[in-house]
This record gives structure tokens, C-alpha cells and sequence, in this order.
């Protein structure tokens, strides 16, 4: 084989190469998209907890109703149970007003201000999914007693 034929088969080997990690890499998500679909992830947990929510506030409800019925049965006073009620409502119009203003719009572009912004609402729905744990955990807690 000549000289020339090895070097054309080995630029052309090069090329291969070359293209296939830039294909490679092509498919893994910008750093932007990898905050978008992190903060989606966590907005995911967090809206899986509203319905539990939901039941729980329904039966501190009742339970307030009871107490005020039988006041003896039990040593927890109702507005324990409607400051934890209040706390459930909080964390829900939390994420009721986080929603909205969460746009999309940017998950597409990579830059440093897109991923400032996804960085931003992450550390937005990270503490509103943290509310919503410790909001239902108190009830939860509340209830057992």
C-alpha cells in the first residue's frame, strides 16, 4: 500500500472518529436543558404530593370537628390543627404561584443567563417541594397523636 493511500485512509479514519463524537455528543442535553428537566423533575415529586395534601387537610378538618364535639378526647388544641392546616395551604399556594411564572421558553438555548434563570427556579421548587414534605409531615404527625 502507498504512502498516500495510508494517509488518505487514515484522514479519512480521523473523519469517522471525529463525526461520531460530535454525534455523541449532539445527543447529550445541554446544561440548560439538564436544570430544565431537573426542576421539572422536582416539580413532579412536588405536584405528586398535592393530592395527599389535599386528604390531609380534609382530615384535620374533621378532626377539628370532633374535638370541638368532645373537647376531653383529645390533648391537642384545635388551633394546632389549624395552624397545620394553614401550613398546607401555604406550601400548596406556593407551588399555585410558582406555576405561572415558570416559563420554558429558554430550555432550548445555552447560556449562562438561561441556565442562571433554571438554576433560580430550582432553588425555587426545591424549597416548595421541602414545604410540602414538612407540611405533611406535621399533619401526618398531628393525626397519629
Amino acid at each position: 500500500m502507498s504512502v498516500r493511500k495510508l494517509n488518505v485512509a487514515f484522514t479519512s479514519l480521523v473523519c469517522i472518529t471525529v463525526m461520531f463524537m460530535a454525534s455523541c455528543n449532539s445527543n447529550q442535553p445541554s446544561e440548560t436543558m439538564q436544570l430544565f428537566q431537573s426542576t421539572m423533575d422536582i416539580h413532579n415529586e412536588a405536584m405528586a404530593k398535592m393530592e395527599d395534601m389535599y386528604n390531609l387537610k380534609m382530615e384535620l378538618k374533621t378532626k377539628i370537628d370532633s374535638i370541638k364535639l368532645s373537647p376531653d378526647s383529645i390533648n391537642t388544641s384545635v388551633g394546632d390543627f389549624h395552624d397545620i392546616i394553614d401550613h398546607l395551604e401555604q406550601a400548596d399556594e406556593a407551588m399555585m404561584v410558582w406555576m405561572p411564572q415558570f416559563e420554558i421558553k429558554y430550555k432550548d438555548e445555552d447560556n449562562e443567563e438561561n441556565q442562571n434563570y433554571y438554576k433560580d427556579q430550582k432553588a425555587k421548587i426545591t424549597k416548595i417541594n421541602e414545604d410540602i414534605d414538612q407540611a405533611i409531615a406535621q399533619a401526618k404527625s398531628i393525626l397519629d397523636n
